[in-house]
Parts: C-alpha cells; sequence; structure tokens
C-alpha cells in the first residue's frame, strides 16, 4: 500500500473559507492524508493562553471527509510574548 498526501496547512494560510472545499477536492482526488505545520506564535498570541478552535474545526472537516492528518509542531515559531519575556529563549549558537 502506498499512502499519498500533501502538505495543506500553515497558519494563517489557506483561507478558513476555503478548508471544506480543498479537502473534498484532495480526497477526491484520491489524496488520504495532509500535513499541517502547527505554529506556536498561531496558536498562543499570549502567555498562558491558547486557541485551538481553527485546528478542532479543521481536523473536523478532516473527519468528515475521511482524510487523515499529520501535524508537525514548529517550535521555531516562537510568540513574540516567548521572547519578550524570556530573552534567554532566543537561540543562540556558538558565534
Amino acid at each position: 500500500m502506498i499512502c499519498v498526501g500533501s502538505q495543506y496547512f500553515r497558519a494563517p494560510t489557506p483561507a478558513e473559507q476555503d478548508w471544506d472545499r480543498d479537502i473534498r477536492q484532495a480526497h477526491s482526488f484520491g489524496l488520504r492524508y495532509l500535513r499541517f505545520w502547527l505554529m506556536w506564535n498561531w496558536y498562543s498570541q499570549r502567555e498562558g493562553r491558547y486557541d485551538f478552535s481553527s485546528l478542532a474545526r479543521l481536523l473536523d472537516i478532516c473527519a468528515r471527509a475521511d482524510m487523515k492528518a499529520i501535524m508537525l509542531l514548529n517550535l521555531e515559531s516562537a510568540p513574540a510574548w516567548l521572547v519578550r519575556n524570556y530573552p534567554d529563549s532566543v537561540y543562540r549558537d556558538a558565534t
């Protein structure tokens, strides 16, 4: 068996109003997997607060369309509050 899919989501694109159409169309073309980049700064715009409502909606659309989601967490997209409140958290190399 060969699983076929595509990279689809990296917030804030594509636009939310396109998700249902795009996912149904991808399924109709034979795709069964979609990969999403979960951008930390998108889901946590304020320290201590997380809003996964858009991700929940996207996953619901996938479930209705019989699509599987592969989610990758992007820690490099640190939110502005992290850098501002914890300056030592910024990546530094040897130079």
